[in-house]
């Protein structure tokens, strides 16, 4: 299955939001995935890294895991 430049809207949305709610999205999301196995972490991780490199990183560090970069 191959990805198409609209599955990664998350990135243009993420990129027009303030620095606060920036941050508290990645929180939230840490929160939901916080109780996933490590390896749905990571490619959830790695999903979100592809729609922004920030946001995966952002993630990750709110998840307290190191972010890989194959998906």
């Amino acid at each position: 299955m191959g990805f198409r430049a609209d599955d990664f809207e998350a990135g243009l949305l993420y990129r027009v939001m303030k620095e606060d709610a920036r941050t508290r999205r990645a929180a939230t999301i840490a929160g939901h995935l916080g109780k996933a196995d490590p390896e749905i972490q990571q490619r959830q991780v790695q999903h979100f890294a592809k729609a922004d490199p920030e946001y995966g990183k952002r993630v990750a560090s709110a998840l307290r895991i190191s972010q890989t970069t194959e998906l």
